[in-house]
């Protein structure tokens, strides 16, 4: 869920990947902790969202260490790819893919903005927490479009900031308590950027009309848990 603090002189892509290899071996114990769980319950709203069909061949970008595409298999997709900027994450979801009994799902170093895919590859594409750290997320949403077959659907989910009572509460957990977590059993830095990246990134309203200039069609967007996080749905 999280992303990459700069280092000086790097480029940003880089910044994104080196950070993620550094934090994989504690993600998915940081991320069940820091979220007390609810993150399972937010991807499973986005299998749902997504509509998974017996047999269907799902692209999960962004796919960290598998887990949303692990439930995607789960649902009935099979011949699916997770695609990652990250190597050091993808390394850890093939066994998960394994464990699961879906050995035919594969993983695939490649950048979101310049997918190496072929045009209406997938019945459906789904970002979790990821679509934050594409530079470029207009051209994101685009390559997500153009890979997905018609008639079938794109899930986003992603954080937002959190408005009123709730949001206080949420900003001051991000911005005073996550860090500490994170310095702790990880990395300071990659939990300092969360909260920065979120309120760096477009509103819920904003991100969906990110999504229509993409060319995706019959967009709706819902809040998950008081608005931490949020589910945003559009078709080809």
């Amino acid at each position: 869920m999280t992303g990459p603090a700069p280092t000086p002189g790097r480029p940003e892509k880089e910044n994104v990947r080196a950070m993620f290899d550094a934090i994989a071996p504690r993600y998915d114990l940081l991320n069940r902790v820091l979220s007390a769980r609810v993150d399972v319950a937010w991807r499973l709203q986005a299998v749902r969202a997504l509509a998974v069909r017996e047999g269907d061949c799902i692209l999960d970008l962004a796919t960290g260490t598998g887990d949303l595409l692990l439930e995607e298999l789960t649902a009935g997709a099979t011949r699916s790819v997770g695609a990652d900027l990250s190597f050091g994450m993808l390394r850890l979801a093939r066994p998960k893919f394994d464990r699961g009994g879906h050995p035919g799902a594969r993983v695939c170093q490649s950048d979101a903005e310049r997918l190496p895919f072929a045009d209406a590859r997938f019945d459906g594409a789904s970002i979790a927490f990821g679509i934050r750290n594409v530079l470029d997320r207009a051209q994101g949403l685009r390559e997500m479009r153009r890979v997905v077959k018609p008639g079938r659907r794109v899930v986003v989910l992603e954080f937002h900031e959190t408005r009123g009572v709730i949001g206080v509460v949420f900003r001051f957990y991000f911005n005073h308590i996550l860090p500490q977590i994170g310095a702790l059993v990880s990395s300071r830095a990659a939990y300092s950027y969360l909260p920065r990246s979120v309120a760096n990134f477009e509103s819920p309203e904003g991100f969906g009309a990110l999504m229509r200039a993409a060319g995706l069609r019959d967009v709706r967007s819902r809040p998950l848990t008081f608005g931490i996080a949020w589910l945003h749905v559009g078709e080809v």
